[in-house]
């Protein structure tokens, strides 16, 4: 009896994951998913990547898109900013998470916050 309850479990373990997109007999969460930028070159290179369309294909199979997390600080000192991160071509979807971090000493060129 234990041995085919065992065998239950374990088959279990290996078929449900494939129907539900779930890793290891557990849930895939969206901290295991997120994106972590914590340096002002990965914040540049994460907005160069939504604002190219880079993620449009993840935010589709994921559904409610994205997950980032700043896990820093990020000192924007010497940078001009030209572009919101989502453009109206590709847009950003999901969360962006600060956790606490601050993101200081950002410039933007001079447009509005109509236009930002």
């Amino acid at each position: 009896m234990k041995r085919k309850i065992l065998s239950f479990l374990i088959g279990l373990c290996l078929i449900v994951p494939v129907f539900f997109g779930l890793t290891a007999c557990g849930s895939s969460s969206p901290a295991d998913e997120a994106i972590k930028i914590s340096s002002k070159e990965e914040l540049i290179a994460f907005a160069a990547a939504v604002n190219s369309g880079e993620y449009e294909d993840e935010v589709e199979q994921m559904g409610g898109g994205l997950v980032v997390k700043l896990e820093a600080d990020i000192d924007m000192s010497g940078y001009e900013w030209l572009d919101p991160i989502g453009t109206s071509e590709h847009k950003f979807a999901g969360e962006f998470d600060g956790q606490n971090h601050q993101i200081t000493n950002l410039s933007n060129n001079g447009k509005t916050t109509n236009e930002v």
